[in-house]
Formats: structure tokens, C-alpha cells, sequence
């Protein structure tokens, strides 16, 4: 009875010993794990501040390109306004050219007018 009961006694030693490894082990994988859990959650937190920061370059050129964009399209208006400005003035120098064709014309029929009448005067006269 003695001896069983020391072959039980060294069989309850040895499981102890085989569940404490086995919990040893298990407390260590479950350290392991929280410890690459942490790792990849600080690495996805960099990966979000990273995407952060480029999202934040992207809108910034986004917004600089906006500017500029706008600035163009400024100097454009301003382009158009003065060619609008340079045709209308070349129009009005067409038009007052015409009119002083024009009187032109007429004071050269004026005068043809007044030499048909000198010369029927002349005539008369004679």
C-alpha cells in the first residue's frame, strides 16, 4: 500500500509538473501573442499616421494646384479682356477711317461740283 501510494504520489508530482510546463508554455505563447499584437497594432498605427501625413501632402498639392489653377484662369480673363479692349479700339479706328473716307469722298465731289460750276460759269460769261 505504501509503495502505491508512493507510485501515486510520484504520478501527482509528475502531472504537476507536466501541467505547470504546460501552463509555463501557455502563459509564454499568450506573452508572445500580446507582444506581436502590440507590434502590428503600433505598426498599423504607423501605417496610419503615414497615410495620414500622404493623405495630408495629396490635399495640399490638391489645393495648391486648386490656387494656381485659378490664378491661370485670372490671367486668362485678364488676356481676353484686353484683346475684347484691342479689337474694340482697332473697330473704332476701322469705323472713324470709313468716316473720313467718306468725307473725303464727299468734299472730292464737292469740289468736282464747284469746278463743273466755274467751268459752266466761265462758259456763260463768255
Amino acid at each position: 500500500a505504501k509503495a502505491e501510494a508512493e507510485e501515486a504520489t510520484a504520478a501527482a508530482a509528475q502531472r504537476e509538473r507536466s501541467l505547470q510546463e504546460a501552463l509555463d508554455r501557455a502563459l509564454a505563447q499568450a506573452k508572445q501573442a500580446r507582444e506581436e499584437a502590440a507590434g502590428a497594432a503600433a505598426g498599423r498605427s504607423q501605417g496610419a499616421e503615414a497615410a495620414g501625413a500622404r493623405i495630408a501632402a495629396l490635399t495640399a498639392e490638391a489645393n495648391a494646384a486648386r490656387a494656381a489653377a485659378m490664378e491661370a484662369k485670372k490671367a486668362l480673363v485678364a488676356v481676353r479682356d484686353a484683346v475684347a479692349s484691342e479689337q474694340a479700339g482697332a473697330q473704332a479706328a476701322r469705323s472713324e477711317a470709313a468716316a473720313a473716307a467718306a468725307a473725303l469722298q464727299a468734299e472730292r465731289a464737292a469740289a468736282e461740283e464747284a469746278r463743273e460750276a466755274a467751268a459752266a460759269a466761265t462758259a456763260a460769261l463768255e
